[in-house]
């Protein structure tokens, strides 16, 4: 007999492995990229106008998927295994430094930019799938139910909302600026997973309690964008296929994927954990007593 833990944890399984298969076979369809191993953008899809809109559809598709198999157990946990599934769109294609060879002029990075705003916009579509689906779950850190009303009822401060936002952007771009040294696929996977899973976490120790899942996908594809702004202002490395800005080294596709899976990731560590390891730290540095009463619990 399977403990509700362990159920849960299947069923998460399940979801990634339908979202993947199903994000795959699309990108297979729409030929995503178009030069597999090599080319890794929709915006320069020779079909672009096929492809844009068809990957979105597919995302929104896995996101359904995703809610309908593990979005019961927690409201976000579909957008998260539907966020993964896109590691099969970046899989398939290459790196930046394909890219740039593809096209070297500065102005890549603008479309870039382009392409991050087109995914940001799947992030709403897909957050909008989540909280019309009757059998979602609740909210990342508290158990009220993923409905208007109540996502209506929670207020924070001002200042609060601001020190979780710029933890989570200086977390993220520091992060990625340390682990993705080049452009290497899995290297660049690995940073930005990790470093939006970190940032996140620490915004959420400023900020805690049920979030928009858009705001929370937002923070790397942000991060991404700047990186790509201040890549096309200095645009060296270009005449070697490789950006001297780390944080342009992502692709859209991968802060969409590996950031937005990351970013919920986090999420869930910051609000439902409160990331007491880090009270523990300081005072055991200090040489005060911690206790969870003592963090605020």
């Amino acid at each position: 007999m399977l403990t509700p833990y362990q159920r849960s944890r299947g069923l998460l399984a399940i979801g990634l492995v339908g979202c993947f298969t199903v994000l795959w076979q699309a990108a297979r369809w729409l030929g995503i990229p178009f030069v597999p191993g090599h080319s890794d953008t929709i915006v320069y899809h020779p079909w672009a106008y096929l492809a844009i809109p068809g990957a979105l559809v597919a995302f929104g598709v896995a996101v359904t998927l995703g809610t309908i198999i593990v979005g019961r157990y927690r409201g976000e946990a579909g957008f998260f295994v539907a966020c993964l599934g896109l590691t099969a769109f970046t899989l398939r294609g290459g790196t930046l430094g394909d890219m740039l060879q593809m096209h070297p002029y500065p102005g890549v990075y603008w479309m870039l930019i382009v392409e991050s705003l087109l995914w940001l916009a799947a992030m709403v579509g897909g957050s909008w799938i989540v909280r019309r689906m009757p059998w979602a779950g609740p909210a990342v850190g508290d158990g009220e139910p993923l409905d208007d009303t109540a996502l209506a009822e929670v207020r924070h401060p001002v200042g609060t909302a601001v020190a979780a936002v710029a933890a989570q952007l200086l977390v993220t771009a520091a992060g990625v600026w340390l682990l993705a040294p080049t452009d290497e696929k899995a290297q660049v996977l690995v940073a930005v997973f990790a470093a939006s899973a970190a940032g996140t976490a620490i915004g959420g120790r400023f900020f805690q309690g049920p979030k928009w899942i858009v705001t929370t996908c937002a923070g790397p594809l942000v991060v991404g964008m700047l990186g790509y702004a201040m890549a096309w202002a200095d645009p060296k490395g270009l005449e070697i296929a490789l950006s001297g800005v780390p944080l342009a080294r992502p692709l859209p596709i991968d802060w969409a994927s590996a950031g937005c899976a990351g970013a919920i990731l986090g999420g869930w560590m910051g609000a439902e954990y409160h990331i007491h390891w880090i009270d523990q730290m300081v005072a055991k540095a200090t040489g005060r007593d911690w206790a969870p009463e003592a963090a605020g619990q």
